[in-house]
């Protein structure tokens, strides 16, 4: 039977670890594809306890548990630690805190295993997405969105979207390219799918943002945002340079 793999990162999260994998295992059960579905927790520059609420967490799931401790941070670098090393025919990564609800999967998944694409993305400004807010971030994400697809040229509604999967014969083709350790790599996996003709699809999902979510600073977006620009700047150079060979 074949498998999909759900990865999911986790940084000092010890407080809604448990709540929240119990929910999407016990979603799991209740979605019926004919595949396996594995959960792994990428624990990565954790302070807290992260790594031990997962342990003990395992005899208390119906899936299978995969755990992994990565001594660095970084969600980019926690993803690939993962797929990596993964056997599975579908990889999935989705936030811990379950923005995008977990009944969401079986849409995310179907055009794979259909073999109607080969990355599938959740996006949030879809005309049929749904999502909860604030202004700051939205306008945020809408001037990533508009200046990135200025400066590298993508067709998508929504780059940053936790919510991804792609085949693991697509992932082959493309991991080498993946240089970012952190929050580019959702940008880099979709440009990277592109440039080698992969048929990409978005789906509208619902999206809740984090109930407590520390506001950023001013400083900290303006600082969050420079490094953005950078990365899409590098990342339009390394295109251009590819294209030329």
């Amino acid at each position: 039977m074949k498998t999909i793999e759900i990865c999911l990162p986790i940084k000092n999260e010890e407080k809604i670890i448990a709540t929240k994998v119990k929910f999407l295992d016990k979603t799991l059960s209740d979605i019926n594809l004919g595949f396996n579905w594995i959960i792994s927790g990428v624990v990565n520059g954790s302070q807290d306890s992260s790594y031990n609420v997962l342990e003990n967490l395992r005899l208390d799931l119906t899936h299978e548990l995969k755990l992994f401790n990565i001594k660095k941070g970084g969600k980019a670098r926690a993803i690939k630690t993962c797929w990596q090393e993964s056997e599975a025919d579908i990889l999935v990564f989705m936030d811990i805190d379950l923005a995008v609800p977990p009944n969401f999967l079986k849409p995310l998944v179907t055009p794979l295993i259909n073999k109607d694409a080969e990355l599938v993305i959740g996006s949030r400004f879809l005309p049929e997405s749904e999502m909860t807010r604030s202004w700051q971030r939205r306008l945020v994400s809408w001037l990533y969105i508009t200046l990135s697809s200025i400066l590298i040229r993508h067709k998508q509604s929504d780059l940053q979207c936790g919510f991804k999967a792609i085949t693991k014969r697509a992932y082959k083709q493309i991991a080498h390219y993946l240089k970012d350790d952190d929050w580019f790599l959702d940008t880099e996996l979709i440009m990277f799918a592109q440039m080698h003709g992969m048929k990409i699809k978005e789906i509208p999902v619902k999206w809740q943002e984090r109930e407590g979510l520390v506001k950023k600073s001013n400083i900290r977006v303006i600082r969050d945002g420079w490094h953005f620009f950078k990365n899409l700047i590098n990342l339009r150079r390394r295109l251009k340079k590819i294209e030329k060979k």
